[in-house]
């Protein structure tokens, strides 16, 4: 028991002493990034059973696009505009009814993914 006590403690001596490379600027102090400063984006996709409503949150400005009996097409090319107008955003937030059908909910996640945005949040609703 003092055989590991002591190496226990040799080992933990020698980790107090490891030196580390940190600015000590805090986080208050520190500028915010380029992209901080830029307008918030939200993009969100409401799916609800006989429309899909694609909107665009700008700094508070909304932007909502309708899509009537989930035309996938229609859906590829507005996330393809997002795309080219924002080309750093990933994440988008799909809200859903509850009554709308789960493949409906994998298919446009799907889609999100394959338009580029890789991190899709979900909301029911």
């Amino acid at each position: 028991m003092l055989v590991i006590l002591l190496i226990v403690t040799a080992a933990w001596n020698h980790l107090e002493s490891f030196k580390t490379k940190t600015d000590s600027v805090t986080a208050a102090e520190s500028t915010p990034p380029e992209d901080e400063k830029k307008k918030q984006i939200k993009l969100s996709v409401l799916i609800q059973p006989k429309e899909i409503n694609l909107k665009l949150d700008e700094d508070g400005q909304i932007y909502p696009f309708i899509v009537k009996d989930f035309d996938r097409e229609e859906i590829k090319e507005r996330l393809s505009l997002w795309k080219q107008r924002y080309p750093k955003k990933k994440d988008v937030v799909l809200i859903t009814d509850n009554s709308v059908d789960y493949g409906q909910m994998i298919e446009m996640m799907d889609l999100l993914v394959a338009g580029g945005f890789p991190d899709v949040g979900v909301s029911t609703q």
